[in-house]
């Protein structure tokens, strides 16, 4: 049996059997997707589900004030993009032209009191502009079979190691404890207040989470995740 796409999905996610496991195209290149389609032979349908995916993700529109962030990025070059966070990043790529990650200037690398952190320009989440479009947007995508997603990865810990630095965040939990937790509280706030947009707004799935660990292995261990990392965690799911 053939099953719609949002059916597809909300089949898979309640554990029940579906016609085909469904494809989330978020980080596949849309020219290779299309490539293997042609070289496949598929049907119109099959393409669209390979190069657009059954999934669609809405994010905040949050603006990167570059000039706003100027005075904590030291040393950054013109051709740096400079995220709502305040984050610099210049992409990198391999001798032969693949992507390979990114090049970072860390904006609260020198800021090292809770009075520093607290005087730091975070966005301003809750402003209208930033989540008016939800509505909108959500009732667009299920109109065109997308099963939604409200995009907020790099939830705690992530966003914090990509604005202080991974060597110096884990030294502040150790040396600097206040200064984490506050910094922790100031991203929990504005997670908490995006999740309760995101479910209001009526999207099917939020996609929250951080990196804890390589390839390899853990970089943060379950008992200091349990401790630092999971009550905020919980206080996001607990909003939404």
């Amino acid at each position: 049996m053939a099953y719609r796409s949002r059916e597809r999905v909300a089949r898979i996610l309640a554990h029940q059997e579906a016609d085909r496991v469904p494809f989330d195209a978020i980080s596949f290149p849309t020219s290779r997707a299309r490539q293997w389609c042609d070289e496949l032979g598929l049907s119109e349908d099959e393409r669209a589900c390979f190069t657009e995916g059954e999934f669609k993700y809405l994010t905040f529109r949050l603006e990167a004030d570059r000039e706003t962030y100027a005075p904590y990025l030291p040393g950054l070059p013109d051709e740096a993009e400079v995220t709502p966070f305040g984050i610099g990043r210049v992409a990198l790529t391999t001798a032969e032209g693949h992507r390979a990650g990114h090049r970072y200037w860390y904006p609260l690398d020198g800021l090292n009191t809770v009075e520093e952190l607290e005087e730091y320009p975070f966005p301003d989440v809750t402003a209208p502009g930033c989540h008016a479009h939800l509505e909108a947007e959500v009732e667009a995508a299920r109109r065109d079979e997308f099963t939604v997603l409200g995009q907020m990865s790099q939830t705690i810990l992530e966003m914090a190691y990509s604005m202080r630095g991974i060597d110096r965040l884990f030294l502040d939990f150790y040396e600097r404890p206040d200064y984490v937790r506050a910094l922790f509280e100031a991203l929990a706030q504005r997670r908490c207040f995006q999740a309760r947009r995101f479910a209001e707004a009526g999207v099917d799935v939020l996609r929250i989470g951080d990196d804890i660990a390589t390839q390899v292995g853990l970089i943060i261990g379950p008992p200091m995740y349990r401790e630092w990392v999971k009550p905020y965690h919980a206080r996001v799911t607990a909003a939404a």
